[in-house]
């Protein structure tokens, strides 16, 4: 069938048309009359995808990917049933009888009031996010206005709440964590401090430092005393040996007063005992005198310089004994030194041990503190940029646009029942429906004569007709 003889058979079956495409949008009429009404109610949110909190510890999410990977995760949020369990708990839907009793005829007492209605708003809510921007539309469509504005008016403030727990329950978490944590470091510290007062009391140390300093001093003027001892010590056992030798060539001998004395009283005794010998006989009382003095003074000499060797002999063993006390007092000085530096080693060891663990306390004492406050914060990148209205009409059903589709769909079902009908009662309607009907070509056809087109003056009024005279 070409397009010409379908057009003629749209002509022929035009009632048909008329009469499918009319029962369609009377019956599409009819039920939307019959539908009920529901109203949509709607608001919009402004979900930023921030990178940084107030604090300083949120992740970065500046990349178009990762807020796009973000923005999806809080529609999911949004969407999710414990925002909706919270949104039928605030609206009190879980404490109305007559929901109760829906819930009970529905799913005969199975499962919570609360999940079945969060299941139902979650149905009828609607989140379509913003291609260009971070705003979400959030639509709820329902019989009653008052009560769609309502549910999208919770599920928005709902979210934000839970956002903000969800956002807050990590660092409670950390916070929790981190105060089990600095009862352990904190019994550390106080160990490690306990250590280090005990090892100061132990061995007398109030300032490490300052004391090896004072007993470093002690040491270097211990050894130059040593030094100096020493060099008198050899210096006063070199007189000894000079004067165990030789008393006379000590310098400290015969410089003494006594010596010197003793040798001016023999040098005179010698010269009057020369002078009276000249004068005198050897058997004279003079002579004899003079030889008993210098006699007695000779002897007396001898003692001296006997007692000069005694006192150098004692002045190198007093000398010695000092040497030796004093190179014993460098010894225990040196000791002392030493005994000092493994203390301050060991004192150090053990404050740098007290010094770790006052640092990771107050690490952990500062992460506390932070995490703390980041789960009391209230701040939330979740806004509603407009709050939803009660609608003033309703959403649907859309009379216009059905009566539409319907008209549109009838006269497809239109045409294509007048098709039916027409293979069902198959006319011949052109000389081309002739020829395939028969099947035998086709030598001519008489066209239609037109139809005889009168003439107007013949057909105009000449009034009435005269009767005949005479009659």
């Amino acid at each position: 069938m070409n397009l010409g003889q379908f057009l003629r058979v749209i002509v022929a079956r035009w009632w048909v048309v008329v009469l499918v495409c009319g029962a369609m949008v009377g019956a599409t009429a009819g039920i939307t009359a019959l539908l009920p009404k529901q109203y949509t109610a709607t608001t919009t949110m402004v979900i930023e995808p921030r990178g940084t909190d107030a604090l300083g510890s949120g992740a970065s999410a500046g990349t178009p990917m990762l807020a796009q990977t973000y923005l999806a995760t809080q529609i999911d949020v949004l969407q999710s049933e414990r925002v909706a369990r919270e949104v039928v708990k605030s609206l009190g839907i879980d404490r109305n009888p007559s929901a109760v009793q829906q819930w009970r005829d529905t799913t005969q007492g199975i499962g919570s009031v609360d999940a079945y209605f969060a299941g139902l708003l979650t149905k009828k809510l609607e989140v379509k996010p913003s291609r260009e921007s971070s705003v979400v539309a959030l639509s709820f469509t329902g019989t009653d206005p008052q009560f769609a504005a309502q549910v999208v008016e919770a599920f928005a403030k709902t979210y934000i709440a839970t956002s903000l727990e969800l956002r807050n329950q990590p660092s409670k978490l950390y916070a929790s964590w981190f105060d089990e944590q600095l009862k352990s470091l904190r019994a550390d510290l106080e160990t490690a401090q306990a250590k280090v007062s005990a090892y100061q009391q132990r061995n007398g140390i109030v300032a490490n430092d300052e004391r090896l300093d004072v007993e470093s001093i002690r040491l270097q003027e211990l050894s130059q005393q040593l030094v100096l001892a020493q060099s008198q010590s050899v210096d006063s056992r070199s007189r000894s040996d000079t004067s165990t030798a030789s008393v006379s060539s000590v310098p400290e001998v015969g410089s003494t007063p006594v010596v010197q004395n003793l040798r001016s009283e023999l040098l005179r005794t010698e010269t009057r005992l020369q002078e009276a010998s000249q004068v005198y006989g050897a058997a004279h009382p003079t002579l004899e005198r003079l030889q008993a003095e210098l006699a007695s003074l000779r002897e007396r000499l001898q003692t001296e310089l006997g007692n000069a060797n005694v006192s150098v002999a004692t002045v190198a063993a007093v000398s010695d004994r000092r040497e030796g006390g004093v190179r014993n007092a460098v010894a225990a000085q040196k000791q002392r030194v030493l005994q000092i530096k493994q203390q301050r080693d060991e004192m150090s060891t053990l404050q740098r041990e007290a010094e770790n663990a006052q640092r990771v306390f107050d690490v952990a004492l500062q992460r506390l503190a932070q995490t703390r406050l980041e789960s009391q914060n209230t701040q939330t990148n979740a806004y509603i940029l407009n709050s939803a209205a009660v609608p003033g009409e309703p959403s649907s059903p859309k009379v216009q646009r059905n009566l539409m589709l319907s008209g549109v769909l009838g006269l497809l079902m239109g045409l294509a029942a007048a098709f039916l009908v027409e293979l069902v009662d198959r006319r011949i309607r052109s000389a081309d429906d002739l020829e395939a009907g028969l099947k035998l070509p086709m030598l001519g056809s008489v066209p239609r004569a037109a139809p005889r087109r009168r003439d107007p003056a013949a057909l105009a009024w000449r009034g009435p007709i005269a009767a005949p005279q005479g009659s």
